[in-house]
């Protein structure tokens, strides 16, 4: 993906850097503009391509790179976005963290500067095991290619990716509450 949209932000940086001329009907005459690029956007397994984060199915698996983590079951490398903990005798290592604050209006809220210090230990990573231990604590795969933006001209990586609301309100809360309703959800054996 990043060799695909590699000309595209080129050519933005290129614009944001020396500017786009255009007319200005009202000053009879060309100025200058600097395009801002504001959002990026895509469904939730397609803005992994662009962000450069591990995905929805990660112990931090937040599109906006906030603050809560997942939980997983035993035996299972799959997270998921539980806020609360499981009912004991749930004892799941790196998975028994408190529950999340809900009082704390910054819950949801991305960080950049944590962002920011994330990424660099995971670019300064020794070895392939500690590329794996930090993606895996850090919830990022790769720099991500909008790094190479003019930072002056865009909101800074992870605030300028969107998050996908309609797979949120037309697939996925359905698809929860529906089967919940009709006591048909799926679930393990275990699951009361």
């Amino acid at each position: 993906m990043d060799s695909f949209l590699y000309r595209s932000l080129q050519h933005l940086a290129a614009l944001q850097k020396d500017s786009l001329v255009i007319w200005d009907a009202s000053k009879d005459g060309n100025v200058p503009s600097n395009p801002f690029f504001a959002l990026a956007t895509a469904d939730g397994p397609g803005l992994t391509h662009l962000n450069g984060l591990v995905g929805h199915m990660g112990k931090n698996g937040c599109r906006m790179y906030c603050s809560v983590h997942g939980r997983r079951k035993p035996q299972d490398s799959h997270y998921y976005p539980a806020l609360l903990k499981p009912l004991p005798p749930y004892n799941v290592e790196g998975c028994n963290h408190p529950d999340p604050d809900f009082d704390d209006p910054n819950i949801f809220m991305p960080s950049v500067a944590k962002y920011q210090d994330h990424l660099h230990l995971l670019v300064s990573s020794r070895n392939e095991t500690r590329y794996k231990e930090n993606r895996l604590n850090t919830g990022i795969v790769k720099p991500s290619i909008f790094l190479g933006l003019d930072q002056n001209h865009c909101f800074p990586v992870p605030l300028c990716f969107g998050s996908d609301i309609m797979h949120h309100c037309s697939l996925n809360i359905p698809n929860l509450l529906i089967p919940l309703w009709h006591g048909t959800f799926d679930c393990s054996a275990t699951d009361k």
